[in-house]
Formats: structure tokens, sequence, C-alpha cells
């Protein structure tokens, strides 16, 4: 005998991360799925924000989905090229540039573990 009551699933409620504004791509995601068709102004104005949301969620995943590993490499990267001993000007230049994507991962993972808490 069947159940009356069956196992409904639910997707979360979409929720606008504040760490999506420094990121171009975020505007750039709505400006692409905001169409400005015509028809009932409800049903539109619904299907804009369900083209929206499904979008940013799929970018959200892409972008920030492995950000723990994208910070585990940046580490790796800062610790081998400060482990190398090369006076070089270039070298130096490298060092900054890796602790400059390391420092901006951690900038974002520490706004987007804000805004979840």
């Amino acid at each position: 005998m069947q159940s009356s009551t069956s196992a409904v699933k639910y997707r979360s409620r979409f929720r606008f991360e504040k760490v999506w504004l420094k990121e171009a791509e975020c505007s750039q995601i709505i400006s692409q799925c905001w169409n400005f068709s015509s028809g009932n102004p409800i049903d539109v104005l619904n299907g804009n924000l369900s083209k929206c949301a499904t979008s940013l969620r799929s970018w959200h995943m892409d972008k920030f989905g492995n950000l723990k590993s994208q910070i585990s490499l940046a580490q790796a990267t800062v610790t081998a090229l400060s482990n190398t001993s090369t006076p070089a000007t270039s070298h130096y230049k490298q060092v900054q540039k890796a602790e400059a994507v390391l420092d901006d991962l951690l900038a974002t993972e520490e706004q987007y573990c804000a805004a979840t808490s």
C-alpha cells in the first residue's frame, strides 16, 4: 500500500548574494536574462526573475562552488614561489601577483561566509 503523502522536493529559496556585486559577470547575466517582452506584466516579471535566478545559481556554482580548492591552489602557488630563491624582478612580480590572487579569493570567501552566517 502506498502512502498518501509523497515526498515533495523543494528548491531552496533564491537569495541574491552580496559578494556577486563585485563581479562584472553578475550584471552581464542579469542584463542578458532580463527581457522586456510584451504580455501580462506579472507573467513577464515572474519569467524574468526565474531566468535570472536560474542563471545566477548556475554561474554561482561555476564561479564560487570550488572556492576552497581555488584557495588551496593559490596558497600552494604562493608557497612554491616564496620558497624559490630567485632574485629577479620578474619573480618578485610573480609572487606579488600570486599573493594578490590569494588575497582576492580569501576576501571573497570572507564576504560569502559573513553573508551566509
